[in-house]
């Protein structure tokens, strides 16, 4: 059962429970000035987007979230009176309710989507990706170096349910009895994630490069990191951080469990058919 976008009741009660509280009513605010910041976070799945998000979100730069994934578009624009007489959501005016109720006192607004929500959205038309975040004024994109490792928590996100790590909640283990079960999905999810990026790549440079600036995951323990972020979408907008610091940052996992099937897999696909 879906509650809100993505997080269903297999995933941690303080996920479940914080998450459902940034897409609820109660953080509408039809009081706020036009935006004068538009940005997007474009990212490839377990890059870090929603640590990155987060931190922006405690420094009131906008509330970005994933508005693009087809539960948000749903549930938000039937509570915003976004239907059309055949009950669809009309897109155009649910991104209008969408910044006029999402952005911050700040005059900031911005969203996060990933590759394959703004694929989705697109019908894979990668021309037609470039063109819907063409319309912001910056773009963070986001990536990680170790794809492997990205996968690995793909797999681990997609088997357990559980996305992030918030506060309160234990990091639920991936248990199977069939080891080569877990390295079929990880192949898959290795897969996946080169996919995407040719993809990325492909809406990347279709993209104006002065609104780009790329962030990689492994750099996210940096903390001159953050600020630079917050630097660069500020910068030349006029918006200045409003810091609302009850936003929950989320947790870095024990990563005993993923070294332990990388070491594995590792071995098993070094291994000589013949």
């Amino acid at each position: 059962m879906y509650y809100y976008p993505q997080y269903t009741d297999q995933s941690g009660k303080s996920e479940t429970d914080y998450f459902k509280s940034l897409y609820s009513e109660k953080l509408d605010n039809t009081k706020a000035p036009p935006p004068r910041l538009r940005y997007a976070i474009l990212a490839q799945p377990r890059t870090g987007s929603e640590l990155v998000s987060a931190h922006l979100r405690r420094q009131g730069i906008g509330i970005p979230l994933e508005y693009f994934h087809r539960s948000s578009i749903l549930i938000l624009g039937t509570r915003w009176s976004c239907l059309d007489p055949d009950g669809k959501v009309n897109f155009g005016r649910y991104c209008r309710e969408l910044e006029r109720r999402r952005t911050t006192p700040s005059a900031a607004f911005g969203l996060k989507v990933t590759m394959p929500q703004i694929s989705w959205l697109t019908g894979n038309n990668m021309d037609a990706a470039a063109g819907i975040l063409e319309s912001y004024d910056k773009i963070l994109v986001m990536r990680r170096r170790d794809t492997l490792r990205q996968a690995l928590s793909l797999m681990r996100a997609l088997y357990t349910g559980q996305w992030h790590i918030i506060a309160g909640d234990e990091q639920k283990p991936v248990l199977t009895a069939d080891v080569k079960l877990t390295f079929d999905r990880v192949t898959y999810c290795w897969a996946r994630v080169l996919s995407q990026e040719r993809d990325m790549a492909r809406v990347e440079a279709a993209l104006t490069p002065g609104k780009l600036r790329t962030v990689w995951y492994e750099d996210l323990l940096d903390p001159r990191t953050m600020p630079a972020i917050t630097e660069w979408l500020c910068a030349g907008s006029g918006v200045r951080p409003q810091p609302a610091p009850d936003h929950a940052l989320p947790m870095k996992g024990d990563s005993r469990e993923a070294d332990a099937i990388l070491k594995a897999y590792m071995d098993y696909i070094g291994v000589d058919p013949l």
